[in-house]
């Protein structure tokens, strides 16, 4: 009795309904978290043209479902030029609706700033305009996007 057509056709359509409902949820994330900016940024060491820095950075989870982290890969800009780059790998859970930092350590070469004005924005308090844009690699229900981040903000050292 179960073998009938009619059975066969409704638990196909059964499946399919529930899997693209499923990949409908996982649609559901459509905004990348917001990059807020870096925390407790701190200078680790000085070695000829590159400064090693560590912080937290700063994002915002918009959206209503929760995700998992996997990797953050962001490029560290000022003047069009890379100066820096943040690679990390991890798994963190992220809360729907809520911040989460990220505990970054990044390299920064400040002769492509430019020596003379690296050394007087880090002692005479002058402000860098600094660019943040790369990708963040998120899963949701265990499937993976990538989500791009695009963020500009005044450092004062």
């Amino acid at each position: 009795m179960l073998d009938t057509p009619i059975f066969e056709v409704m638990n196909r359509l059964v499946t399919f309904i529930f899997i693209a409902s499923l990949f409908l949820q996982c649609a559901a994330t459509r905004e990348a978290p917001e990059f807020l900016g870096i925390e407790k940024l701190t200078v680790t060491r000085f070695k000829g043209k590159t400064a090693d820095l560590n912080g937290d950075a700063v994002f915002y989870n918009p959206n209503k479902r929760g995700m998992t982290l996997r990797e953050v890969a962001i490029d560290v800009k000022t003047e069009d030029r890379v100066i820096g780059q943040i690679n990390k790998s991890l798994n963190l859970k992220i809360q729907p609706e809520s911040e989460f930092k990220v505990p970054l350590d990044a390299t920064i070469q400040i002769g492509d700033i430019g020596v003379i004005k690296g050394i007087l924005s880090i002692f005479g308090g002058n402000e860098i305009e600094i660019n943040y844009s790369g990708v963040i690699k998120v899963s949701v229900y265990g499937v993976p996007r990538k989500l791009h981040i695009d963020h500009t903000e005044q450092l004062q050292f």
